[in-house]
């Protein structure tokens, strides 16, 4: 396979057993018209002359090179072709054999330095097939590179260096379009030499694209207008175009390339619906149910990962769902490994958590199974599999600022990074509190500008709930205004927290009209006071006579002292107290 012959080499054995030359070239023609043999030109003594060979399917076909057969993983996986090798070989227990044989080959540091000592053309080959395919490629596929290298020296160095083999992979049974032979890299190498790769290239983006809280923050504006005013949907549950429009001006202005921003205002508006965050009401309007109340009031990480949740099991975006959801589940594992805020190749995770699928796909779990999966036209291929994994990745974790992406100038995605926000989601690095989030600057004007460092995400977040976000870039610029108060005391927050992060992280003291007009715009919100013992006072007496029918606080027993103060027999627990005013929607003020 891969070399040809000259006529007078093929004749000379027939020849000598009496066959005529006529015979040989009607025989060999009629292979070639079968398909069976194949023509080509070559050199030959300095000559070019018509060689004639058998094509490498034909070749495979005919059971000439070792097949590997049975597990995906045995094909795919270091460890997986160790064991069948031992168990050909007739050795006892060929597992354990394999076992410690893999712990000796399988350690990133011998894995990297088998592959930088292989000859320079069989590693240009394997740069290849692990960066442009991700280590397993079809023999169709790679005989289209006409490379240098003959296909059987490219297995031999694979195999004698344990970095990969060829064998047929079957893949039907799971129902993904992949029968036939390839070339495969073992996981285990490709995950060393690619990880290694994205940090050794030092990719250097031409663009890169942030997007850090702002979905989880919009989220906090959806909700806003959805409590604060009308908003209509159509028979068939979406949106009016024009109310969407009017939400959608409202959001944080930060999609990046991957989103519109009205397409943000419907994965808010399908997470809402799908965890009963709103609900419809007799006047096919919505409203923000008690669920949708007790979610704003969550951390920043807590409505990260119910958001994370929910995006893991997305059906919108293309692939089947039954392999998709393992591999992603699969993808925040293999996040953990990289290093955070270092940029990596685009296709590196999707091709190595791709592979580490498909090497643990288990034939007998097949078999056990109450159904077989078949595939049709539509379903993924192994090159495919990888590619909608990445859609989702460069979609979804990007939105939630897991990763931040990268593109050349023509807008093509070329890379990845974990962010510091995804690190302390995932839990690669610990987490901090906003002493060393940050520093702001709190202007008469009620402008805030924040002065970010690596960790700001969550001081970003909170100012977020508090402030309407003007612009974003080497700064954080923000503005308080009532709307955007009240906005923040609808969801939970309490004015003292709000003072007090404004206080704590200012760079100078807050002005004193920002601190007054902050008290004056929750007070006209129907802000309450609280002396911290019994009496509970109130501008406005209709916020006092709606409290007092909650039951909890009729239980303990309520005295009306004037109309703008409520007195309460027992004591009262504060986070009680602030639980209970804020089921009537009213803000709490702890007096000092």
């Amino acid at each position: 396979p891969g070399e040809g012959l000259l006529f007078g080499r093929i004749k000379h054995d027939p020849n000598c057993n009496g066959v005529e030359n006529r015979l040989i070239r009607s025989a060999l023609s009629e292979l070639v018209h079968l398909g069976l043999a194949s023509m080509s030109m070559g050199v030959r003594s300095g000559e070019e002359r018509k060689l004639w060979g058998i094509p490498m399917e034909i070749h495979l076909a005919l059971g000439q090179t070792p097949q590997t057969k049975g597990e995906p993983g045995s094909l795919l996986t270091l460890r997986g072709w160790l064991e069948q090798a031992f168990r050909r070989q007739g050795q006892e227990e060929p597992a354990e054999q394999a076992r410690r044989m893999y712990r000796f080959l399988a350690d990133d540091k011998a894995l990297l330095a088998r592959i930088d000592a292989l000859a320079p053309q069989l590693k240009e080959v394997y740069h290849l097939i692990a960066s442009e395919w991700g280590g397993i490629v079809s023999i169709a596929d790679y005989q289209t590179k006409a490379l240098e290298l003959s296909f059987q020296e490219l297995i031999d160095g694979l195999e004698s260096a344990t970095l990969g083999t060829v064998g047929e992979l079957d893949l039907e049974s799971f129902g993904l379009r992949q029968r036939g032979q390839v070339i495969a890299l073992f996981d285990e190498g490709v995950l060393a030499y690619l990880r290694r790769e994205g940090v050794v290239s030092a990719v250097l983006p031409e663009f890169s694209a942030s997007i850090g809280v702002d979905f989880v923050s919009n989220f906090g504006r959806f909700a806003s207008f959805v409590e604060g005013e009308n908003v209509r949907f159509t028979v068939s549950g979406s949106l009016f175009k024009s109310t969407g429009k009017r939400i959608a001006e409202r959001l944080i202005a930060n999609p990046g390339r991957e989103f519109r921003r009205f397409e943000i205002l419907e994965l808010e508006y399908k997470f809402a619906l799908a965890h009963g965050f709103i609900d419809r009401t007799g006047k096919r309007t919505f409203s923000v149910t008690p669920e949708g109340f007790e979610f704003l009031n969550q951390s920043l990480e807590d409505k990260q990962r119910v958001m994370l949740d929910w995006l893991i099991e997305d059906r919108d975006l293309p692939g089947d769902l039954a392999h998709q959801i393992p591999l992603r589940r699969t993808t925040l594992r293999y996040l953990k490994r990289l290093e955070p805020n270092v940029w990596y190749d685009a296709m590196f995770l999707p091709f190595v958590v791709r592979n580490h699928y498909l090497g643990g796909l288990s034939m007998q779990a097949r078999r056990n199974g109450e159904s077989r999966s078949f595939p049709v036209r539509s379903s993924a291929d192994v090159r495919s599999l990888a590619w909608n994994l990445f859609t989702w990745v460069r979609k979804y974790l990007y939105l939630l600022g897991i990763i931040d992406m990268a593109y050349d100038d023509s807008g093509r995605a070329t890379a990845i990074r974990l962010t510091t926000l995804g690190a302390e989601l995932l839990e690669v690095i610990p987490g901090r509190d906003l002493e060393a989030a940050g520093r702001i600057v709190v202007n008469p004007d009620f402008e805030v500008v924040l002065f970010p460092d690596v960790r700001s995400h969550g001081l970003v977040y909170e100012l977020d709930r508090f402030c309407d976000r003007e612009k974003t870039d080497s700064l954080y610029h923000y503005r308080i205004s009532p709307s955007s108060l009240q906005r923040a005391l609808a969801e939970g927050e309490t004015l003292d927290v709000i003072l007090a992060l404004l206080q704590s992280r200012s760079r100078t003291p807050v002005p004193q009209n920002v601190l007054y007009s902050l008290e004056s715009w929750a007070r006209q919100d129907g802000l309450i006071h609280w002396d911290g013992a019994h009496a509970l006072h109130s501008e406005q007496k209709e916020v006092l006579d709606r409290i007092a029918l909650h039951p909890q606080l009729q239980a303990l027993g309520l005295d009306r002292a004037s109309p703008n103060e409520l007195q309460v027999n027992k004591a009262i627990p504060r986070e009680d107290l602030s639980g209970w005013l804020r089921d009537y929607g009213v803000a709490l003020h702890i007096e000092a």
